[in-house]
């Protein structure tokens, strides 16, 4: 079973390419979540893909994790996208799974194209199809060894200061609903409310209002269809992002 969490589609890609390379079933963690879904029954190991927020798997994960109860196997992998590096995130998922009493067998960290664009520029569309294309060995070494049951040992790569003090010092102080923003250019067709995952978007008079339990996925911003939406200043002027691959096809 392949749980995956993806704001802007490269969670989701990687989760379909092994879902294409193992045969498992493949299900939306947001999803679950809108479900109500309290456990999940597997016969085959358990793999979580999603993002690194800050050197660590979001909270939004994290939490989803501790909630759910998981049975057929006490097998789990974990398999991250990030930008840059995932601080000591594996020491930290390795501890989650012993407080589950779930049998952890490793992390994979996937390079993928960088898409927080309130610090970073994404990259541009080509650019972007050359990262993901690299991922492909990587990703069918990570499925095979999902498919075999094998144990993968990567060892964190350090950064246990990020993970475990300025990842909650960034949640504490920088994520929140304040800074969205739309422009005139909002027709009010709705898409960041449907996208968002913790439903903390809804329509006031037309246009969307942030309020509740936002994670920076920054779906909203990145998928709007008129470029409407800003955080601040900090996101005028720069590229947008989704995932420019939406078939594993194309890859495999």
């Amino acid at each position: 079973m392949i749980a995956y969490f993806s704001g802007t589609g490269n969670s989701h890609l990687v989760a379909r390419m092994l879902r294409k390379l193992t045969g498992d079933d493949i299900a939306s963690i947001p999803d679950l979540i809108k479900k109500g879904t309290t456990s999940l029954t597997s016969n085959r190991p358990f793999v979580i893909v999603c993002p690194i927020y800050a050197w660590k798997i979001p909270n939004y994960v994290e939490d989803f994790i501790d909630r759910t109860e998981f049975k057929g196997t006490d097998m789990i992998y974990f398999v991250t996208t990030c930008g840059g590096e995932a601080g000591f995130n594996c020491k930290y998922v390795e501890n989650l799974c012993k407080r589950k009493g779930l049998d952890f067998m490793g992390e994979v960290d996937i390079t993928m194209p960088d898409n927080y664009l309130i610090m970073d520029d994404p990259p541009k569309k080509d650019e972007a199809r050359k990262m993901i294309e690299a991922i492909v060995p990587t990703v069918k070494e990570t499925a095979d060894h999902i498919s075999k049951g094998e144990i993968i040992n990567i060892s964190p790569h350090g950064g246990m200061f990020r993970t475990y003090v300025v990842n909650p010092l960034f949640y504490k102080f920088n994520i929140n609903c304040e800074g969205f923003s739309v422009s005139s250019a909002c027709d009010g067709c709705g898409r960041c409310v449907s996208d968002c995952p913790t439903g903390c978007i809804s329509m006031d008079r037309g246009k969307p209002k942030w309020s509740g339990d936002c994670i920076q996925c920054l779906s909203c911003i990145n998928r709007c269809p008129t470029t409407a939406i800003e955080f601040k200043s900090k996101t005028k002027g720069k590229n947008r992002y989704v995932c420019p691959i939406s078939d594993p096809d194309e890859l495999l």
